[in-house]
C-alpha cells in the first residue's frame, strides 16, 4: 500500500435535508431483510395444506434459491446501474418487489411461489448491488460511517419485522405485509437527486452540479467539488468494459479481492444460515422455548446492536470494530458447538445463549462494517462492476452453504457444523487485521491510493488517516 498522505473530507454542516436523503436510501434496504426473514413462514407452510404441499427439500430451495437469482443478477446489476442510474434503478426494484410479494401471496400454484420468490431476489439483487456505493458518493464525510451502516440498519429492521408477522400470522397474510415497505418506499426517492459521480460519468455536469448542491445544501466549496470528481478517473471510464480493463489493475483489483474475501468468509461462517434457518436450529437443538420466540429475541438484538455499530463507527473505527466481532462470533460459536458435539449438560440452552451473543456480536461489526468496507474501499474507476463482483461471490457462498445446511447438519451434526462455522467466522477478523487499511474519516479520492502498493505500508496509511482525523476533529 501507498505511503501517500490521505487527507480528510471537507466537512460540511449535516442538514435535516441530508438525513432524509439518507433515510430514505437506506430504509429501502427494509426489503432485503423482509426477504431474509420471510423464511421464518416456512414451518407454517409446511404444515398448511390448504393450496399445496412443501417438503424438506423444497423448503432448502426457498431459502437458497435467493441467492441463485442475485448470482446471475448481479452479473449485469453494474452494467445496469451505468446504464440506467442508480436512483431510478433503486425504484424499478422497489415496484418489482412490491409486485412479486403479491404474487407469492396470491398464488393458488406451487409454481408461482418459486416465481415470486425469484422477483423478491431480483429487486434485492439490485438493491444489493447499487445502494451501498450510492450511499457512501452521497453522504457528508463525517457521518460517512452512520450512512453506510443504514442498509444494515433497515435490513435487520425488515427481518425483525418479517420474523414477528411470521409468528403471530398466517403465511400468505405475512407475505402480503411484506409488499407495503416497498410501496411506502418508493415515494421519498421521488425527492431524492440522482449520484452526481454517475451524471458525471454521463458527463451531465450541470445535472451533478445540482445535484451536489442539494446534497451539501449549500453552495459554497460545491464548484471545487465538482472540479475533483470531473478530474477523476472515473468522470472518463463511464463503460463497463473500460471498468474490466482497469479492474486488471493491482491497485483496483487488489481491494475488489479483499472486500469479496470479507464477505464471502462471513457467509461461510453461516451468517445467513443461523438467520433464515433459525426456527429448524432451535427446534434441531431442543431449546426449551417457542422457537418463534427465540427467533425474535434474534432479530431484537440484531437491529438493537447494528444501531449501537451505526453510532460508533465514526469514533471507534472500522478496523477495530470488525476484528473483535469476528473474534467474539468465532468464539461463540466454537463453544456452542463444543457443547452440542460433546452433549453436555445444559446444552439445550447454550445454543440460544450462544446464537444471542453471536448475533449482538455480528451486529456490532461483522454485519455492518464489510458494507462500510464495500462503499469506501472499492475504486471508483471499477465501482459498479467492482459491487457486482463482490455480490456475485457473496451470494454463490450463499447459495452453497444455505442450500447444503440441511445435508450437512445431517452428515455432521450441529455441534460440528457451528464449529465450522467459527473458524471461517474467525477467518474473517484474520483478513481484517492483514490487509484492511483503516477508513474513518478520509476522503474517497484519497482512498484510492490505499491499495497502489504492497500491503506492508498499510500501517503508515493507517497511522496517517489516524493523525489526519484527529486534526479534522480537533477543527
Amino acid at each position: 500500500m501507498s505511503s501517500a498522505k490521505i487527507l480528510p473530507a471537507v466537512n460540511y454542516p449535516v442538514t435535516a435535508r441530508q438525513v432524509f436523503f439518507m433515510v430514505s436510501l437506506g430504509a429501502t434496504a427494509v426489503c432485503c431483510g423482509s426477504m431474509n426473514g420471510w423464511t421464518a413462514v416456512l414451518p407454517r407452510l409446511q404444515h398448511n395444506h390448504s393450496r399445496f404441499t412443501v417438503t424438506d427439500q423444497e423448503v432448502a430451495w426457498l431459502v437458497s434459491m435467493t441467492s441463485l437469482v442475485i448470482i446471475v443478477v448481479s452479473a449485469v446489476a453494474g452494467p445496469l446501474v451505468e446504464f440506467l442510474g442508480p436512483r431510478l434503478l433503486l425504484q424499478l426494484s422497489l415496484l418489482l418487489a412490491a409486485a412479486s410479494w403479491l404474487a407469492m401471496a396470491f398464488t393458488p400454484l406451487k409454481w408461482l411461489l418459486y416465481v415470486g420468490r425469484a422477483g423478491v431476489s431480483v429487486a434485492a439483487a439490485f438493491i444489493f448491488s447499487l445502494l451501498q456505493p450510492l450511499l457512501v458518493e452521497m453522504s457528508p464525510p463525517q457521518i460517512r460511517g452512520l450512512a453506510s451502516s443504514l442498509p444494515e440498519m433497515f435490513g435487520s429492521l425488515g427481518m425483525l419485522i418479517a420474523f414477528i408477522l411470521a409468528s403471530f400470522f398466517p403465511w400468505h397474510v405475512t407475505t402480503t405485509l411484506c409488499a407495503l415497505p416497498a410501496v411506502i418506499l418508493f415515494l421519498p426517492l421521488l425527492f431524492v437527486p440522482e449520484s452526481p459521480y454517475w451524471l458525471v460519468r454521463r458527463n451531465r455536469t450541470q445535472d451533478a452540479r445540482t445535484s451536489l448542491t442539494r446534497l451539501r445544501g449549500r453552495r459554497d466549496g460545491v464548484e471545487e467539488e465538482l472540479t475533483t470528481l470531473l478530474n477523476a478517473p472515473t468522470a472518463v471510464q463511464s463503460s463497463v468494459k473500460e471498468q474490466f480493463v482497469l479492474l486488471c489493475k493491482g491497485r483496483n483489483l487488489r481491494p475488489v479481492l479483499v472486500v469479496t474475501s470479507l464477505f464471502t468468509l462471513r457467509e461461510l461462517g453461516g451468517r445467513s444460515t443461523i438467520l433464515q434457518y433459525a426456527v429448524y436450529i432451535f427446534q434441531g437443538a431442543g431449546v426449551d422455548m417457542d422457537p418463534f420466540t427465540c427467533t425474535i429475541m434474534l432479530g431484537a438484538i440484531r437491529v438493537v446492536c447494528v444501531c449501537v455499530s451505526a453510532l460508533v463507527l465514526d469514533r471507534v473505527g472500522r478496523r477495530p470494530l470488525l476484528i473483535t466481532s469476528a473474534l467474539v462470533c468465532g468464539a461463540v460459536q466454537g463453544v456452542a458447538g463444543v457443547f452440542l458435539y460433546l452433549e453436555l449438560p445444559g446444552a439445550s440452552w447454550v445454543p440460544l445463549v450462544g446464537l444471542l451473543v453471536y448475533i449482538g456480536s455480528y451486529g456490532l461489526g461483522v454485519g455492518t462494517v464489510p458494507w462500510v468496507l464495500q462503499g469506501e474501499l472499492l475504486p471508483s474507476p471499477v465501482r459498479s462492476v467492482g459491487a457486482s463482483i463482490v455480490v456475485f461471490v457473496n451470494t454463490a457462498a450463499l447459495f452453497a452453504i444455505n442450500f447444503v445446511f440441511f445435508l450437512v447438519v445431517a452428515e455432521l451434526g450441529l455441534g460440528l457444523t457451528l464449529i465450522t462455522f467459527g473458524v471461517c467466522t474467525l477467518l474473517v477478523g484474520g483478513v481484517a487485521w492483514r490487509w484492511v487499511p483503516e477508513t474513518r474519516g478520509a476522503s474517497l479520492s484519497h482512498l484510492e491510493t490505499a491499495f497502489s502498493t504492497r500491503a506492508r505500508n498499510k500501517k503508515v496509511i493507517n497511522d496517517e488517516c489516524e493523525e489526519k482525523i484527529i486534526i479534522s476533529q480537533t477543527d
